[in-house]
Parts: C-alpha cells; structure tokens; sequence
C-alpha cells in the first residue's frame, strides 16, 4: 500500500495523474486516509457484489469510508431484458 504510492511521490507523479485500484477494499481506505490527495480517485474494485443486498451493504460500506468510485465487472452492470431492442437493461447493480 504504502510503496506504491511512496514510490510515485519519489518520481513527481501528480496525484491527479493516478488512479491507485485494488479488489481490497481496505487499501483503498488507506490510500483515502493516509495519502488522500491520491485516495481521493482510487478505484475500488468489485468481485463480490452479486445479489441486490450485496451491492447495498458493498455501495454502503464503500460511502462510509470516502470511496469515490467502484470499478464493478462489465457483467455486473447488465442484465438480459428480452423485451429491449438491444436485449439488454442496465442492471440494478448499474442503478
């Protein structure tokens, strides 16, 4: 967590140049507490929010600590809908 961004402050890396990520979200937390003018647009990364409580308590959780933004896979943003020109809807997790 810490070399990283200890090692982009060594080479001048502007903050606003970075997008730190990681599927931990209690990096990203560090990253927002320790080194916030980079924590402020790292990503957490999702592999675990499936059902529609998950994605509340994961979306909650991420709010209570300053996440600003959530990188979910692909699938998890749509769902199929027969009835749509495309077959596709945004899913709730994209909601």
């Amino acid at each position: 967590r810490r070399q990283v961004v200890e090692d982009l402050i060594e080479m001048q890396v502007p903050p606003r140049d970075v997008w730190l990520q990681s599927f931990v979200p209690e990096d990203v937390f560090w990253w927002i507490e320790n080194y916030p003018e980079f924590g402020v647009q790292a990503v957490a990364l999702d592999m675990t929010a499936f059902t529609k409580e998950e994605v509340d308590e994961w979306l909650d959780r991420l709010e209570e600590n300053n996440v600003n933004i959530v990188a979910p896979p692909m699938s998890r943003l749509l769902e199929p809908d027969p009835s749509s020109e495309f077959l596709i809807k945004p899913s709730y997790y994209a909601k």
